[in-house]
């Protein structure tokens, strides 16, 4: 029993001495919020300001690197947070701040995404850490190349979480990350919290996850991603980009989103405009609550249709350039849930058409209900899909119910 026991004492002594065997300072981890990725040539600039001390030109030597194979194609530029200023930077009252950029943003050109974050390291005295990866933006030019190529690395990298935000931005990808924002510390935090506002509005896309992305260009989906546009101390949602084939072919506007998130049955929270049928000039705004909708394959010969059936549910929250006080009664409220109807039946259908007819690009994932509804005809025309898409007949139907008219006082 005695050496039972000195026995499970050593065994004890032994076990909480030895700690963990990989442990890394917190101190030591510089954490990579953003990551910015360009075309190259030339080496982006960014804002019109530089956060560097050092001159451009002496710069421009540290972020070329010796590649082992080929020449350079890519600029990847990593956003790591200043901690000691974060707290500060913004302050107004004289003495407090400690001055100077919240972020160290580091550029270095290469072909390999994996070779150029360990090369950075040699530039730091912060091992590069992204397990707190909050936004990857990929410039215009990179994303009409190919985004399979540059998300490789980020999907298969142990410390690449598949919930960080993706997004395309219009012109250079760093600028976006040189956004200084009026509220949050740094612009890497800004970009992964503006899809949350889809709640409210519905023109922002709230599904923008790296692994979603990385998803749909493995299953040959056709999608979209946010595509955005920076200011000095703004960043601004332009729309999205239309990927196909794992390469973006073009854009559409904040508005058009709107109307595919219907189809899609993504719609979480916003608003629909009309001109009131009764007086010329005032505009109704409804807020929509809840948006259903059921999408019916028709699969008939080499080209099936599809029939979309949307239920709207919203309230009157403004009347715009008219002094109403009088109660709606139900022969009105009826004009004008079939005006609301009109107006989302016309614009789904305009939206569909019109990418039909411009890209090609099944972004309506109307692929994906053939699929798994009639898998045996999917079949038959599977590989014939993207010929087929831009001539299949789409017929939209929406019904709105008003369910409250607001206040009147």
């Amino acid at each position: 029993m005695m050496k039972k026991c000195i026995f499970v004492l050593i065994y004890i002594l032994l076990i909480s001495s030895v700690g963990c065997w990989d442990r890394k300072d917190i101190e030591t981890r510089g954490f990579v919020l953003g990551i910015a990725i360009d075309d190259y040539p030339p080496i982006p600039t960014g804002g019109a300001t530089t956060q560097n001390e050092s001159k451009p030109e002496e710069e421009k030597k540290f972020e070329l690197m010796q590649t082992h194979v080929g020449r350079p194609t890519y600029a990847m530029t990593v956003q790591i947070p200043i901690i000691k200023k974060a707290t500060f930077r913004s302050s107004s009252f004289e003495g407090t701040g400690t001055g100077g950029p919240a972020t160290h943003e580091i550029t270095q050109v290469g072909n390999s995404f994996f070779s150029m974050t360990r090369e950075i390291s040699s530039r730091l005295e912060l091992t590069p850490y992204y397990e707190h990866l909050q936004a990857l933006v990929v410039s215009e030019d990179v994303a009409r190349k190919g985004l399979h190529e540059v998300l490789d690395f980020f999907i298969r990298d142990h410390e690449m979480r598949r919930r960080t935000r993706i997004f395309v931005s219009k012109g250079e990808a760093k600028k976006v990350l040189d956004v200084v924002p009026r509220i949050e510390d740094y612009s890497a935090i800004l970009l992964a919290k503006l899809p949350l506002n889809s709640t409210v509005n519905s023109r922002l896309i709230q599904q923008t996850d790296l692994g979603l992305a990385i998803e749909n260009i493995h299953k040959r989906n056709d999608f979209i991603l946010p595509y955005v546009e920076a200011t000095k101390d703004e960043i601004k949602s332009l729309g999205a980009a239309i990927c196909k084939d794992g390469k973006m072919v073009g854009w559409i506007s904040p508005i058009e989103v709107e109307y595919i998130k219907h189809i899609r049955g993504l719609y979480e929270g916003g608003v629909l405009n009309i001109k009131d049928p009764y007086h010329e000039k005032a505009i109704v705004t409804l807020e929509i609550a809840s948006s259903k909708r059921k999408i019916t394959p028709i699969c008939e010969g080499d080209k099936p249709k599809f029939k979309i059936d949307l239920r709207i549910r919203g309230s009157i929250s403004e009347y715009a350039n008219l002094k109403y006080h009088d109660l709606l009664d139900e022969n009105e409220l009826t004009v004008l849930e079939d005006a609301f109807a009109s107006k989302l039946k016309e614009e789904c259908q305009t939206v569909i058409n019109s990418i039909q007819e411009r890209y090609g690009a099944d972004v309506f994932h109307f692929n994906t209900i053939l699929k798994t509804r009639k898998p045996d005809y999917w079949e038959q025309i599977n590989k014939q899909w993207h010929d087929i898409f831009p001539t299949v007949e789409v017929d939209v139907s929406a019904q709105v119910k008003i369910a409250h008219v607001g206040n009147i006082r």
